[in-house]
């Protein structure tokens, strides 16, 4: 199991979706940077299974649900993107998203553990052999 904090919350997905492009960029390579530090730091190996994935975000105030896992978007791409997790498809990754009040600590805090399930070495190796 591989657990960590990133000392920032995500934007809900009203505020994200309304963002020039630009802006947009600059805060998914924000995330992708926070990830990679964070990895390097634990040395962890690449996922080759289905990953289960506890997004918590402690913040002000909650949002919507909706509002939330949209805006946690750039988060899970940066997990994929660092091969935390192998892909962001429901095949490959079953996330959980929490919200808890925190006004004084704001951040996010990501759990990963192995999947297992029967079979799921042949959903890599038939997904590995569509992909070449």
């Amino acid at each position: 199991m591989i657990k960590f904090t990133i000392p920032k919350i995500s934007q809900s997905l009203n505020v994200w979706q309304r963002q020039h492009f630009m802006v947009r960029n600059r805060i998914k390579k924000a995330w992708v940077w926070e990830v990679k530090v964070t990895k390097l730091n634990g040395k962890w190996p690449e996922a080759t299974t289905k990953q289960k994935v506890v997004i918590t975000s402690y913040r002000k105030r909650r949002l919507d649900q909706d509002n939330f896992i949209g805006g946690a978007k750039p988060l899970v791409d940066a997990l994929t993107k660092n091969k935390l997790i192998f892909d962001d498809s429901p095949d490959w990754v079953d996330v959980e998203y929490r919200q808890e009040i925190d006004g004084k600590n704001t951040r996010t805090e990501i759990e990963i553990k192995d999947f297992a399930y029967p079979g799921h070495g042949s959903l890599i190796a038939r997904h590995l052999k569509e992909t070449v």
